[in-house]
């Protein structure tokens, strides 16, 4: 038997709230490739990051190799930036299947005119306890964003999940 869910549509897909999950559809590649890593067992794109971290790292090898420093500063700027941005979003889940339970908050941020679309942030706890958070987007003002944020800020009210400011 087929488990209902109240859904809304996201940016990319749909947000169904089930009784004991929350679960984001994605279309396209870049949900095939999400859940593959997650069937591997992973939640962030630390493959990607460390590729590119490896590929720079080379590139500065090569540069010194050929005596330009400019280069190697170039690329080693770079390292750097690649490296503490991989620091800054270490919190920050691609998870398509959240557990209720683990839900600690979710927080809604309006859209700014002109600026940005309007989102959630799902604020949750791994098996291990780990705080995690995923954002999740929602459609922004040319495919009537304004109204589908409204009715999923009342859903999620409505399931006890957005967090009271």
């Amino acid at each position: 038997m087929q488990e209902t869910a109240r859904s809304f549509p996201t940016k990319s897909g749909y947000f169904h709230i089930y009784s004991d999950r929350i679960e984001l559809e994605a279309n396209g590649v870049a949900d095939r490739i999400t859940r593959f890593l997650h069937g591997m067992g992973i939640t962030r794109m630390w493959g990607i990051n460390l590729m590119w971290l490896s590929a720079l790292v080379l590139a500065i090898l090569v540069s010194l190799v050929i005596d330009n420093y400019l280069l190697v500063a170039f690329f080693g700027a770079i390292s750097l930036w690649q490296v503490w941005n991989m620091w800054r979003t270490r919190d920050i889940s691609s998870s398509y299947s959240i557990q209720r339970d683990r839900v600690d908050r979710i927080t809604y941020h309006p859209a700014v005119k002109g600026s940005s679309r309007a989102f959630f942030t799902i604020h949750f706890f791994t098996k291990k306890g780990r705080s995690l958070r995923r954002t999740v987007s929602l459609p922004g003002s040319n495919q009537e964003g304004g109204a589908i944020a409204q009715s999923a800020q009342v859903m999620l009210r409505e399931e006890g999940l957005l967090a009271t400011e």
